[in-house]
């Protein structure tokens, strides 16, 4: 920059100099003008009866009026007492500043939970990892729970309460849902899939004291009770699948990618690479094929791939079937010639390892898919091996199909975080009568797509800032514990089934979880609890000596042409 006043170049020592702007550099008089009201008269000069005891009242009282503007949004500890995971602070000492804190929590999904520790940096969780003292775990997250944390501080978050787009303070929305849960009118309640030990208490509650008043709906966009349900109709006793990858030495994936997008997918992902480690020179590593549609992290880690239309998944479950002397009903058509190629030795590497094989198909697959699984893992000798049945749920709620036929049966829904209008099916016309009869919602953000101004709209409390339990996919139960209190006052699903409980009296989230431990695990350490972040010995037993029912599956469809679009 050359001007006539000077250059500004470092190299040149006679004109060697820093300047902050071009207008300096360059000198022009605007520059100068603007200098001289950069600041307002007499800023940079103090009075001279200004002591430093009046410089920290007025620092002070800046500070404070700062503070007091993030009332109510700021991170702040818990009411309830929680318990650190490690060993950070001293003996009697509550918080060292600078010093990180570890909590051990857990994140619910649609069927269970990931263990997790959460780091925490001046009151403020800013790391999830896995609890690697778990025993089913054992410190494994998925992408979800990593991504978990950005839910926490996303400015789209809901922050306001509101009733018929007024806005209202969290003491009236807890008062109006008093008189709700008080007035007799038939109540539809529509819910998230969880696996929550205490939720089932309250529904539980709410079941006995409201009766045929109170109707239960679960809505996920996803459906991940395929793999009960076809379990349960191929063994005749109500039994979910898990699956023990890391036990099987050859594992045959049909449109299952239960390294990405499979519910449990963090435990997958742990017990895979297991089987795929090599600790001694005589280790073998296990083989996997996958046969899929679309690519998928798990066909990316398959030693044998096999693009194929989705369509033609059952038809090559038959196939594998009828190569073990399975009988199946129903026309899906016929493999190709190089599908049939690649799946019959798929089939001799799965015989040349019996009891220690594996079949999975996804979620996207069919029921009867399944259950033909199910045969096929038998007839391999993996039953009980590398897939053995833990018990399961036998309670059964309605869906959002049953909710929507059963719009004329009840005078209001009570919508605890779902967002129909978004992952609902399109076929089901979510009608403007649900909108109007939703009398209080649950709601992640402030704005989305099933928003409206009928009714109550309180923010849903994120799992790092409420109380809750729920069960691993091995049936340990883990304790959702807050790393600091509700951002924006949040409501959790817990605290609204607490009013509907008991009215009169409700409990609050933290007392509902406790409660529900206590009532489990009489005698237990409730703070030993929170400090593991899981219950020793709680896993569930596997069912022994299970017998397939003697019933044919049925499979419907057709294979579509290698170029037909699905």
């Amino acid at each position: 920059m050359k001007s006539p006043a000077k250059t500004g170049q470092i190299g040149n020592t006679t004109e060697a100099g820093y300047w902050r702007s071009i207008g300096e550099a360059a000198g022009t008089p605007e520059h100068a003008d603007w200098v001289d009201h950069e600041f307002p008269e007499g800023a940079a000069e103090l009075p001279e009866d200004f002591s430093r005891r009046d410089f920290l009242k007025l620092m002070g009282a800046s500070a404070g009026l700062a503070g007091a503007s993030m009332l109510g949004v700021g991170c702040r500890r818990p009411e309830e007492h929680i318990v650190p995971f490690g060993t950070e602070q001293a003996q009697g000492q509550d918080y060292v500043h600078g010093v990180p804190m570890y909590f051990a929590t857990a994140m619910p999904t649609r069927t269970g939970a990931i263990p997790l520790v959460v780091e925490s940096n001046e009151g403020r969780p800013t790391k999830v990892e896995g609890n690697p003292d778990h025993p089913d775990s054992n410190g494994a997250t998925d992408l979800f729970a990593q991504a978990s944390i950005l839910n926490l501080y996303d400015p789209d978050r809901a922050r306001k309460y509101t009733k018929h787009g007024s806005p209202m303070s969290k003491v009236d929305t807890v008062q109006e849902l008093k008189k709700l849960a008080t007035d007799g009118k038939k109540t539809a309640f529509l819910m998230p899939a969880a696996n929550s030990p205490s939720r089932e208490r309250l529904i539980a509650d709410i079941a006995e004291r409201h009766g045929e008043n109170a109707r239960f709906y679960v809505h996920e966009a996803i459906d991940f009770g395929v793999h009960q349900r076809a379990a349960t109709a191929a063994f005749g006793q109500s039994v979910r699948p898990y699956w023990k990858l890391d036990q099987a030495s050859v594992i045959l994936s049909l449109d299952c990618d239960f390294i990405g997008t499979e519910e449990e997918s963090a435990r997958y992902i742990r017990d895979f690479a297991r089987g795929r480690k090599l600790a001694k020179n005589n280790d073998s590593m296990s083989r996997l094929y996958v046969m899929e549609a679309l690519m998928s992290q798990t066909g990316a880690n398959a030693d044998h791939r096999l693009r194929a239309n989705a369509s033609s998944i059952a038809t090559a479950v038959k196939f594998i079937a009828h190569e073990l002397g399975i009988t199946v009903d129903g026309d899906v058509g016929q493999p190709t010639a190089d599908q049939k190629n690649w799946l019959a030795e798929c089939v001799k590497d799965l015989q040349a390892y019996k009891g220690r094989s594996l079949v999975v198909a996804g979620y996207r697959q069919p029921e009867a898919v399944h259950q033909l699984i199910h045969q096929i893992n038998d007839a391999l000798g993996n039953n009980g091996k590398t897939v053995v049945f833990l018990p399961a749920n036998d309670v059964v709620y309605g869906d959002l199909s049953d909710l929507k036929n059963d719009l004329g049966k009840i005078d209001r829904i009570i919508n605890l975080g779902c967002n129909p209008f978004y992952d609902g099916a399109a076929d089901l016309n979510w009608s403007d009568a649900a909108k109007k009869k939703t009398a209080f919602r649950l709601s992640d953000f402030a704005q989305d797509e099933s928003h409206e101004i009928f009714g109550i709209v309180a923010p849903r409390a994120h799992y790092l800032e409420s109380w809750g339990d729920a069960r691993t996919s091995d049936g340990t139960l883990v304790p959702v514990q807050p790393l600091i209190a509700p951002l924006f006052d949040a409501l959790s699903e817990l605290e609204v089934l607490a009013i509907f409980a008991k009215p009169k009296s409700p409990q609050t989230a933290h007392e509902v979880v406790q409660s529900t431990f206590a009532k489990n695990f009489q005698g237990q350490s409730w703070e030993h609890f929170l400090h593991e972040g899981f219950q020793k010995d709680s896993a569930t037993e596997p069912v022994e000596n299970l017998q397939l029912a003697d019933k044919t599956v049925k499979l419907e469809g057709q294979t579509l042409a290698g170029d037909d679009l699905e």
